[in-house]
């Protein structure tokens, strides 16, 4: 999956798991050929009541479980390669125990759309539909795959983990159903993305960052404070004005937000990045980055 989701989904899914279940980020499976994005090893039946993911918890159950969201296109390759991931992780824990087999593996694929061709070139079977926008394949007695599509799946509390992961529109309305019915630990874990991501443009890490993800790190940013603007608006609640007038007043804050996005372009003028992509991602004008090299 591209870095953005990566960096998202790692933080997310850690955070939510963390306190139930042993996880591992970044496994890696095959030495420099398939690592594993986000790696739960339950050693009893996953929690009903983990906040925000009663869907996946109620099927995975004790099984070792692989998530894996998609950004883009899912071509049949990186299908088949993801499949391919779950049954190293199998094969992993029965080296662990010593010829052991463990609990049933479970593999998550997030994406935005159905990847028709790549199912009908990977699975036999179409799936079987277990509620809109799940499809489930018992690949065999040990091996499950469920597929998710995030623009398709309903939203409520048991699916924030998949909707967060799904593109904009579709992100959105999960930031409003977190931030206005104060579900936590989203609205924690979001507030601490947003923090890290302030942090992030104060220093040189900054530089290190593919300018495609940073695009989507400054989109999460902004639609978080987009949110909470109408939140404050709408509902007049005293956290939702003060996050509202903090993140949404373009103008009480222009000369600051100007001196930022200054620094920032330095940054990336150093980067040899493009001063298009530069100007896309801040408030400057072409002319105006010209002037800073």
């Amino acid at each position: 999956m591209k870095q953005f989701e990566d960096r998202l989904g790692k933080y997310i899914i850690g955070s939510l798991f963390g306190d139930y279940t042993r996880v591992e980020v970044g496994t890696d499976l095959l030495p420099n050929t398939f690592y594993a994005d986000v790696l739960l090893l339950p050693d009893k039946p996953l929690a009903n009541n983990i906040p925000g993911a009663g869907l996946l918890t109620r099927l995975t159950q004790d099984a070792r479980c692989l998530i894996e969201p998609f950004s883009g296109t899912v071509k049949p390759v990186r299908l088949e390669g993801t499949v391919t991931k779950l049954r190293l992780a199998l094969q992993r824990a029965y080296d662990d125990h010593l010829g052991v087999f463990p609990p049933k593996g479970v593999l998550w694929i997030i994406v935005p759309y159905w990847p028709q061709n790549a199912i009908k070139q990977i699975f036999v079977e179409p799936g079987e539909e277990i509620e809109k926008g799940v499809l489930k394949w018992q690949c065999c007695a040990r091996e499950t795959v469920y597929i998710v599509n995030t623009s398709v799946i309903s939203l409520r509390e048991e699916t924030l983990v998949f909707r967060l992961l799904g593109q904009k529109q579709y992100r959105k309305e999960a930031l409003i159903k977190i931030f206005t019915e104060h579900l936590e630990p989203y609205v924690t874990l979001l507030n601490n993305f947003d923090l890290r991501f302030k942090k992030m443009t104060q220093s040189n890490h900054i530089q290190n960052i593919d300018p495609e993800e940073l695009k989507n790190m400054i989109d999460l940013r902004d639609t978080r404070a987009e949110v909470l603007q109408e939140i404050g608006k709408k509902e007049g609640k005293k956290e939702g004005r003060k996050e509202g007038r903090k993140e949404g007043r373009k103008e009480g804050r222009k000369e600051g937000a100007k001196k930022r996005s200054k620094e920032i372009a330095q940054r990336m003028l150093k980067t040899n990045i493009p001063i298009e992509q530069i100007a896309s991602l801040t408030m400057l004008s072409i002319e105006e980055i010209e002037a800073l090299k």
